[in-house]
């Protein structure tokens, strides 16, 4: 057993959809996308890979995530959201559907030259993605997915850490940030896209912190969709920390609030929280 081995059976299965998985998918594709602009091969490692493909029912978190597009996207939504939206597939209200995961996404935006290594902890979800996955550019991992990121650090070409753990540890939050500050120190070209959840603000600004300190240069986006007062312990929204973004990636993301905000906000009101450190001046 890893340091970094979750201490229960954690499926996504149950959070598949949600607001969190809307932002986290739309970046991840931006990223991508700005990744294989040229020629170079693109290894990407996704350290906590799921099942690749989730079967929704008719109620759940999806229904405030992924649902809230269904009917449709607004006529000024940006290129990403218009990518995802495309890729995501359709549900049907009060009786569901699917939803890919981030493996999915991911191959779907990959190249002949481009490597994708999944990590999964959990044998039968692990077993689901080898099925869901079968292609030649597609390595089936098990075991601790920080530890396999760190063993690819030397990887050829470009290499994008996909790093999404379910964080039901205290511990994973710094986990998390060494192996982001591990990375940098191994090769001076990192890319990285940090998905993490927002319940107070007091975890994500540890974070933060510890990466500034570090030296570590990077872009810090909080979608912040519910009162962070009134829902102390709830899913208030969901933050990015990204890696080696150009100032073209970075603007994108930026612009992807304006449409995502209105639409997963629980309460009326959104906010977008960007934060940056040792980047070039915009």
């Amino acid at each position: 057993m890893s340091k970094h081995d979750q201490p229960f059976d954690y499926r996504h299965q149950f959070k598949a959809g949600n607001l969190g998985d809307v932002f986290k998918h739309v970046a991840l594709g931006a990223v991508l996308r700005a990744l294989t602009a040229d020629a170079a091969p693109l290894t990407v490692v996704d350290t906590h890979a799921g099942a690749g493909r989730y079967v929704l029912g008719p109620t759940g978190e999806w229904t405030a995530g992924v649902g809230r597009f269904d009917g449709g996207l607004p006529p000024d939504a940006p290129a990403a959201v218009r990518a995802w939206h495309a890729a995501a597939g359709r549900r049907t209200p009060n009786r569901g559907g699917t939803y890919p995961g981030s493996p999915r996404f991911t191959l779907g935006a990959l190249r002949p030259q481009d490597r994708l290594v999944l990590v999964e902890l959990i044998d039968d979800v692990r077993a689901e993605l080898a099925r869901h996955l079968d292609d030649p550019r597609v390595e089936v991992r098990a075991g601790d997915g920080l530890a396999v990121l760190e063993a690819h650090h030397g990887a050829p070409g470009r290499l994008l850490a996909f790093v999404d753990p379910p964080f039901t540890r205290k511990a994973e939050w710094d986990e998390v940030a060494d192996a982001l500050i591990a990375l940098c120190a191994a090769r001076a070209d990192a890319h990285a896209l940090l998905w993490y959840p927002i319940k107070s603000l007091t975890r994500p600004n540890a974070v933060h912190r510890r990466l500034q300190d570090a030296g570590v240069p990077a872009l810090a986006l909080d979608l912040i969709t519910a009162s962070l007062e009134r829902r102390k312990k709830a899913l208030n929204g969901s933050g990015l920390i990204v890696v080696g973004a150009s100032p073209a990636l970075e603007a994108e993301l930026l612009a992807l609030a304006p449409t995502l905000g209105p639409a997963l906000t629980t309460d009326g009101a959104w906010e977008l929280r960007a934060r940056r450190w040792g980047l070039p001046p915009r």
